[in-house]
Protein backbone atom coordinates (compact mmCIF):
# COMPACT_ATOMS: atom_id res chain seq x y z
CA UNK A 1 0.00 0.00 0.00
CA UNK A 2 2.85 2.40 0.74
CA UNK A 3 4.24 1.93 -2.75
CA UNK A 4 1.07 3.37 -4.28
CA UNK A 5 0.99 6.35 -1.94
CA UNK A 6 4.66 7.11 -2.34
CA UNK A 7 4.44 7.18 -6.13
CA UNK A 8 1.14 9.05 -6.01
CA UNK A 9 -0.60 6.51 -8.21
CA UNK A 10 -3.57 4.28 -7.53
CA UNK A 11 -3.57 0.49 -7.78
CA UNK A 12 -5.40 0.71 -11.11
CA UNK A 13 -2.75 3.06 -12.49
CA UNK A 14 0.05 0.66 -11.59
CA UNK A 15 -1.83 -2.35 -13.02
CA UNK A 16 -2.87 -0.74 -16.32
CA UNK A 17 -0.16 1.84 -16.85
CA UNK A 18 -2.42 4.91 -16.54
CA UNK A 19 -4.99 6.43 -14.22
CA UNK A 20 -8.58 5.38 -14.85
CA UNK A 21 -10.56 8.04 -16.66
CA UNK A 22 -13.75 9.51 -15.23
CA UNK A 23 -17.09 9.50 -17.06
CA UNK A 24 -18.16 12.92 -15.74
CA UNK A 25 -14.91 14.54 -16.90
CA UNK A 26 -15.36 12.92 -20.31
CA UNK A 27 -18.94 14.20 -20.52
CA UNK A 28 -17.95 17.72 -19.40
CA UNK A 29 -15.25 17.82 -22.07
CA UNK A 30 -17.77 16.68 -24.69
CA UNK A 31 -20.22 19.39 -23.55
CA UNK A 32 -17.87 22.33 -23.23
CA UNK A 33 -15.17 21.61 -25.82
CA UNK A 34 -17.12 19.35 -28.17
CA UNK A 35 -16.18 20.96 -31.50
CA UNK A 36 -12.50 20.99 -30.55
CA UNK A 37 -12.51 17.29 -29.59
CA UNK A 38 -10.70 17.50 -26.26
CA UNK A 39 -12.48 14.41 -24.95
CA UNK A 40 -10.60 12.31 -27.51
CA UNK A 41 -7.27 13.50 -26.10
CA UNK A 42 -8.51 12.73 -22.57
CA UNK A 43 -9.56 9.19 -23.51
CA UNK A 44 -6.32 8.52 -25.38
CA UNK A 45 -7.44 8.79 -29.02
CA UNK A 46 -4.97 11.48 -30.05
CA UNK A 47 -5.36 10.93 -33.81
CA UNK A 48 -9.10 11.65 -33.76
CA UNK A 49 -8.50 14.51 -31.31
CA UNK A 50 -6.08 16.17 -33.73
CA UNK A 51 -8.51 15.66 -36.63
CA UNK A 52 -11.32 17.33 -34.67
CA UNK A 53 -9.11 20.16 -33.44
CA UNK A 54 -7.76 20.75 -36.94
CA UNK A 55 -11.23 20.75 -38.47
CA UNK A 56 -12.52 23.31 -35.99
CA UNK A 57 -9.40 25.51 -36.00
CA UNK A 58 -9.09 25.35 -39.79
CA UNK A 59 -12.72 26.29 -40.27
CA UNK A 60 -12.43 29.13 -37.80
CA UNK A 61 -9.26 30.45 -39.44
CA UNK A 62 -10.82 30.22 -42.92
CA UNK A 63 -13.89 32.10 -41.74
CA UNK A 64 -11.72 34.82 -40.16
CA UNK A 65 -9.52 34.97 -43.30
CA UNK A 66 -12.60 35.99 -45.27
CA UNK A 67 -12.58 39.32 -43.45
CA UNK A 68 -9.15 40.11 -44.86
CA UNK A 69 -9.24 38.33 -48.23
CA UNK A 70 -12.86 39.01 -49.23
CA UNK A 71 -13.04 35.68 -51.05
CA UNK A 72 -16.47 34.02 -50.80
CA UNK A 73 -14.99 30.56 -51.45
CA UNK A 74 -12.72 30.92 -48.41
CA UNK A 75 -15.65 31.95 -46.22
CA UNK A 76 -17.78 29.08 -47.51
CA UNK A 77 -15.06 26.51 -46.79
CA UNK A 78 -14.51 27.92 -43.31
CA UNK A 79 -18.19 28.04 -42.44
CA UNK A 80 -18.75 24.50 -43.75
CA UNK A 81 -15.80 23.10 -41.78
CA UNK A 82 -17.03 24.80 -38.62
CA UNK A 83 -20.58 23.51 -39.17
CA UNK A 84 -19.25 19.97 -39.63
CA UNK A 85 -17.27 20.30 -36.38
CA UNK A 86 -20.33 21.56 -34.47
CA UNK A 87 -22.66 18.87 -35.85
CA UNK A 88 -20.03 16.25 -35.00
CA UNK A 89 -19.89 17.70 -31.47
CA UNK A 90 -23.68 17.45 -31.06
CA UNK A 91 -23.61 13.82 -32.18
CA UNK A 92 -20.63 13.21 -29.88
CA UNK A 93 -22.56 14.78 -26.97
CA UNK A 94 -25.27 12.10 -27.26
CA UNK A 95 -22.75 9.36 -28.01
CA UNK A 96 -20.74 10.10 -24.87
CA UNK A 97 -23.83 10.21 -22.66
CA UNK A 98 -25.38 6.99 -23.95
CA UNK A 99 -22.50 4.82 -25.22
CA UNK A 100 -18.99 5.70 -24.02
CA UNK A 101 -18.02 3.52 -21.07
CA UNK A 102 -14.34 2.76 -21.79
CA UNK A 103 -11.26 4.72 -22.78
CA UNK A 104 -9.15 4.05 -25.88
CA UNK A 105 -7.16 1.34 -24.08
CA UNK A 106 -10.37 -0.54 -23.22
CA UNK A 107 -10.25 0.37 -19.52
CA UNK A 108 -13.70 1.11 -18.03
CA UNK A 109 -14.42 4.69 -17.03
CA UNK A 110 -15.00 5.31 -13.35
CA UNK A 111 -18.60 6.25 -12.66
CA UNK A 112 -20.05 7.08 -9.26
CA UNK A 113 -23.67 7.80 -8.41
CA UNK A 114 -22.65 11.45 -7.98
CA UNK A 115 -21.22 11.44 -11.53
CA UNK A 116 -24.43 9.93 -12.90
CA UNK A 117 -26.59 12.55 -11.19
CA UNK A 118 -24.48 15.48 -12.41
CA UNK A 119 -24.23 14.06 -15.92
CA UNK A 120 -28.00 13.58 -16.08
CA UNK A 121 -28.64 17.12 -14.79
CA UNK A 122 -26.16 18.57 -17.28
CA UNK A 123 -27.64 16.50 -20.11
CA UNK A 124 -31.16 17.77 -19.37
CA UNK A 125 -29.93 21.36 -19.01
CA UNK A 126 -28.13 21.21 -22.36
CA UNK A 127 -31.22 19.78 -24.09
CA UNK A 128 -33.41 22.53 -22.58
CA UNK A 129 -30.93 25.27 -23.59
CA UNK A 130 -30.68 23.88 -27.11
CA UNK A 131 -34.48 23.76 -27.41
CA UNK A 132 -34.83 27.34 -26.17
CA UNK A 133 -32.17 28.57 -28.57
CA UNK A 134 -33.92 26.91 -31.52
CA UNK A 135 -37.26 28.42 -30.47
CA UNK A 136 -35.73 31.89 -30.02
CA UNK A 137 -34.05 31.67 -33.42
CA UNK A 138 -37.36 30.75 -35.04
CA UNK A 139 -39.13 33.62 -33.26
CA UNK A 140 -36.34 36.03 -34.21
CA UNK A 141 -36.41 34.99 -37.85
CA UNK A 142 -40.18 35.34 -37.99
CA UNK A 143 -40.07 38.74 -36.30
CA UNK A 144 -37.41 40.04 -38.69
CA UNK A 145 -39.48 38.91 -41.69
CA UNK A 146 -42.55 40.69 -40.32
CA UNK A 147 -40.52 43.85 -39.75
CA UNK A 148 -39.03 44.04 -43.27
CA UNK A 149 -39.80 47.14 -45.37
CA UNK A 150 -41.74 45.04 -47.89
CA UNK A 151 -44.30 44.11 -45.21
CA UNK A 152 -44.90 47.68 -43.99
CA UNK A 153 -47.82 49.74 -45.15
CA UNK A 154 -47.08 52.85 -47.21
CA UNK A 155 -48.27 55.07 -44.36
CA UNK A 156 -45.62 53.80 -41.93
CA UNK A 157 -42.92 54.29 -44.58
CA UNK A 158 -43.59 58.05 -44.61
CA UNK A 159 -42.12 58.56 -41.16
Amino acid sequence: MEVYRRKGRSKEAVATGHEPRNFLVTFLLACSFGPVGLRHFYLGDKRLGWIRAGLFAGGFIWAIAFIFLRQPAVAFMGIMATIVAVVWAVIDFFYVYFKVRTDNAGQPLTVTTWDKKWARALFIAMIVLFTFSVILNIIGTTASRNNSPANRSPITNLR
